[in-house]
């Protein structure tokens, strides 16, 4: 057992990292941005590309969660100068991640999963539907998107395919993350006055966001079984 553990320790330590990290980075960013709100409330042009390259890098480290990330820039910016933002970083943050763990170590990833039969008939099936399978795990908000960065690159998948996919699922989750974000301020104040017309105006697009976001992950979670 101990032989078997070291022969692949590498490839658990990076499945142990995508999936421990951005836990911590996001409670770290979560800490340092309460206690500097005022920070982000007047940045520049400059200022919020430097924001948008530090996230991209840290998303490539898997040290933050994507769905933070939407929920973190849906407060600051608001829907529609966060959605291209955020959408543009998940993007190059899921091209470069990729690439990467393809050079570092694939085929070692690739038979540490295979040890495990269960995961070897997964990922049998991910092989046959790709397409379908990449978008239902971005729409999954219980499967991480660094972890499955890790797992894709062992089925060889054509890059382009795999950031259609990976757009295509995102989309209606970060959709909800960002507006959650954007509105979380008027949220908080129409639940003090939950009677109120301003209450239905503001919660109707999140429960129809939400709605339609648990109808496709129910979906995703069949195609995943």
């Amino acid at each position: 057992m101990i032989k078997h553990f070291k022969q692949y320790k590498t490839a658990t330590g990076l499945l142990a990292w995508a999936g421990i990290m951005p836990l911590v980075g996001s409670s770290v960013i979560s800490y340092w941005t309460l206690t500097h709100e005022a920070f982000f409330m007047h940045l520049s042009a400059l200022q919020i590309a430097l924001m948008w390259a530090v996230t991209w890098l840290l998303m490539c480290a898997s040290l933050l969660p994507t769905t933070f990330v939407a929920l973190f820039y849906g407060y600051v910016f608001g829907l529609e100068k966060a959605l291209p933002l955020v959408c543009s970083a998940y993007l190059l943050a899921a091209w470069a991640s990729y690439g990467l763990i393809r050079l570092f170590d694939h085929e070692q990833i690739s038979q540490t999963l295979q040890a495990n039969p269960r995961t070897a008939r997964a990922m049998q099936k991910l092989q046959r539907n790709s397409w379908g399978i990449i978008i239902a795990a971005r729409i999954s908000p219980l499967l991480p998107f660094s972890v499955m960065n890790v797992i894709f690159t062992t089925l060889q998948i054509n890059t382009l395919r795999f950031l259609a996919g990976s757009f295509v699922g995102m989309l209606p989750r970060t959709l909800l993350a960002i507006y959650v974000g954007a509105q979380a301020t008027h949220l908080a104040e129409a639940l003090q006055n939950p009677h109120s017309s301003e209450t239905w105006i503001r919660f109707t697009p999140l429960l129809l966001l939400g709605i339609s976001t648990i109808v496709l992950s129910l979906y995703a979670r069949k195609i995943l079984k």
